[in-house]
C-alpha cells in the first residue's frame, strides 16, 4: 500500500484535578492535538478504482510549474474499470489517458523503465490526483492553470507493466 500524508486534527478534553482553599474541583481543558497521519487504500481522502487495465505505452508531455516540459508514460487506448462514484460527476474527470505513476506521492514513471509502443496489461488504482516527478516530488500535469498544476487521471501501479502478445494473453518474464 502507499501511503499518503494528511493532516489530522483532535480534539481532547481533559479534566485536571484542582485544589482551591477548602474545595477541590476539576478544570476542563481542551486541547487540539494538530499532527500528520497516513492514510491507507481504505481512507475516504484520495478516491480510486483498483483494477487491471490494458493499452498501449506511449509518451506525454507534462510542465512543472515552471513550465520546464518533462516525459511521462500514459496508457493509451485503455481498457478497464473506470470511476462509478455519482459523487464526482463525469464532467469533473480529467480527459485524456491516465498517466502512470509509482512509489510514494504518485511519481511519474520514466519512458526509459517500460516498453514503449507495446501493448501492455497493469495492475494498481485508478486515481484522480497530482502527479509529481521523480527525482525532487515537485507537481508535474499535462496543462498548467496559472503557476499551478492540476489534478490528472492517474494509474499507480502495483507491479510493473506486462506485455501482452498477439492473443491479448499476458507474456512471461
Amino acid at each position: 500500500m502507499t501511503p499518503y500524508l494528511g493532516i489530522a486534527m483532535t480534539r481532547w478534553l481533559i479534566l485536571f484535578p484542582s485544589r482551591c482553599g477548602l474545595c477541590s474541583f476539576f478544570v476542563l481543558s481542551t486541547f487540539y492535538l494538530i499532527g500528520c497521519r497516513f492514510m491507507f487504500e481504505g481512507d475516504e481522502i484520495v478516491r480510486h478504482v483498483s483494477g487491471r487495465w490494458t493499452g498501449k505505452l506511449a509518451i506525454v508531455e507534462v510542465f512543472d510549474r515552471h513550465g520546464k516540459s518533462h516525459d511521462a508514460v500514459i496508457l493509451q487506448d485503455w481498457k478497464g474499470p473506470h470511476f462509478t462514484d455519482k459523487r464526482v460527476p463525469p464532467s469533473e474527470l480529467p480527459s485524456g489517458p491516465p498517466i502512470l505513476v509509482h512509489k510514494e506521492w504518485f511519481q511519474i514513471v520514466s519512458p526509459s523503465d517500460v516498453p514503449l509502443g507495446e501493448e501492455v496489461v497493469v495492475t494498481g488504482r485508478l486515481v484522480v490526483f497530482h502527479a509529481h516527478r521523480a527525482q525532487d516530488s515537485e507537481g508535474v500535469s499535462r496543462k498548467l492553470v496559472g503557476e499551478r498544476t492540476i489534478p490528472e487521471l492517474l494509474i499507480d501501479l502495483s507491479s510493473p507493466p506486462r506485455r501482452l502478445n498477439a492473443k491479448g494473453m499476458q507474456l512471461r518474464k
